[in-house]
């Protein structure tokens, strides 16, 4: 099996999010808020799979460096793609950037 993640941002959710994907597929996601992280996953029993395991952690440590990553309040006022890229600030200053991106 391959698995991947993609990090989003959306102003629906109001965190950003690491989507958990199997070939193509979205299968679950991993995201961070004041009390904790957490993983949703379609099939939960699926966490016995160390490759999935693997990548659900790989993807923790990628959302770190998303500063707003737990989402806050923010101006009522801001457009649904600012608060997209407000989620999508990283601590390096890259801003919102493409996996293989540097």
């Amino acid at each position: 099996m391959s698995y991947s993640y993609l990090i989003m941002g959306s102003p629906d959710d109001g965190f950003t999010s690491a989507e958990i994907i199997e070939d193509s597929n979205a299968i679950g996601r991993v995201f961070e808020l004041e009390d904790g992280w957490y993983v949703h996953l379609i099939e939960p029993e699926r966490l016995t799979d160390s490759e999935l395991v693997n990548v659900i952690l790989i993807a923790k440590e990628e959302l770190k460096h998303y500063v707003n990553r737990k989402g806050a309040t923010f101006p009522e006022d801001w457009s649904r793609a600012a608060v997209s890229l407000w989620l999508m600030q990283r601590d390096d200053g890259k801003g919102f950037t493409l996996s293989g991106d540097e």
